[in-house]
């Protein structure tokens, strides 16, 4: 009757270990679909950022490329705003041009 009781025990141990050997084991296994799950997700916003910094370097490539044009436009026009206005100052002979004027 001791032996039977001592297996019938022995087999209640198993059965808790293994049990509880699931248990964790499933744990594990979500622990892992969940970790699988976070990687993934942090690889599709890692791309998503990619995608974000290309938008925005051709964005901003562009607005550099529009400043520029502006910047050009302005200077070559006060370039010959000035040049105009400097031939207009020396080639006046009836009223005289202003350095002239300057000069008595």
């Amino acid at each position: 009757m001791s032996l039977k009781s001592a297996i019938g025990k022995m087999a209640a141990y198993d059965k808790q270990i293994i049990e509880s050997v699931q248990f964790r084991s499933n744990a594990l296994n979500t622990d892992i679909k969940i970790i699988e799950s976070q990687i993934k997700s942090l690889e599709e916003d890692i791309e998503k950022i990619k995608n974000a910094r290309a938008d925005l370097t051709v964005s901003t490539n562009r607005s550099i490329k529009v400043l520029q044009e502006k910047i050009f436009n302005m200077v070559y026009a006060s370039d010959n705003l000035l040049k105009k206005e400097i031939q207009t100052s020396f080639s006046n002979k009836k009223e005289g041009n202003w350095l002239e004027q300057r000069l008595k």
